[in-house]
């Protein structure tokens, strides 16, 4: 309900191109928009770290809700109010890379959080001897803050560039584009993450590794993906439509 209040507040630009007619391949990726990712690197390359990200933001959530329920042997509220922990970073790390980003896509923010997700997602995955976390209920709380202030870092610059570096008329087909492609991220987290629940289980191992094998996961973006801190600059954009 106050999602719903708050939004009548939001403001309603016209149609960037009113006349633009339906056609089948809008519930896809249209041509021309295709088009646009073929010929911008950059945009292609942020739309793939995009579509990481949530990736592993999908895994985590389960990651998070194993770890408190069967290795730490907490209760539905204790390990949800992990899993809110994240939440709570991902809030902190969105007002400071909006406001260190200065309405741009500060990509040199996107590198430290991307390398502070892989820390993070390190920290939470060791286990002593005897399967015991080594961190525990109170201890993975300001590192799981952490962690979200990390992914906010990332999110952040990265989601301005992919709204703000397509052409006007390509916008919105950019942003549908973005969207289609994170719920697609979001929905192969959850197979993988059965695989890797499966892996723990036939190797006996306790559940925090789960968060050494997101790190894998990211490790590759994290050390190739380094666009330029000008990327964004409206010189660079090709309209392709």
């Amino acid at each position: 309900a106050v999602g719903t209040v708050t939004s009548l507040w939001i403001r309603r630009p016209p149609a960037a191109q009113p006349d633009l007619r339906f056609r089948l391949s809008s519930l896809a990726v249209p041509p021309d928009t295709r088009a646009m990712l073929r010929h911008d690197r950059p945009l292609l390359m942020a739309l793939l770290a995009s579509c990481m990200f949530w990736l592993v933001s999908g895994i985590a959530i389960q990651a998070v809700n194993s770890l408190g329920l069967v290795q730490l042997q907490l209760g539905e509220l204790r390990t949800s109010l992990m899993t809110a922990s994240i939440g709570l970073g991902i809030a902190v790390g969105a007002v400071i890379a909006g406001r260190l980003s200065h309405g741009r896509a500060d990509f040199r923010l996107v590198r430290i959080g991307l390398w502070g997700i892989v820390l993070w997602l390190l920290v939470m995955s060791v286990s002593l001897p005897g399967g015991r976390h080594l961190l525990g209920f109170a201890g993975s709380f300001p590192v799981l803050i952490l962690l979200g202030v990390s992914a906010g870092f990332f999110a952040i610059p990265v989601q301005v560039f992919l709204q703000t570096r397509p052409p006007d008329e390509q916008k919105g087909r950019m942003i549908a584009v973005m969207n289609q492609a994170n719920f697609l991220a979001i929905l192969i987290s959850g197979m993988l993450y059965s695989v890797f629940d499966r892996m723990i289980v036939a190797l006996d191992w306790p559940r925090s590794p789960v968060f050494a094998m997101m790190a894998v996961l990211l490790l590759p973006v994290a050390w190739l993906y380094r666009p330029r801190h000008d990327a964004d600059s409206p010189s660079t954009v090709v309209n392709s439509a």
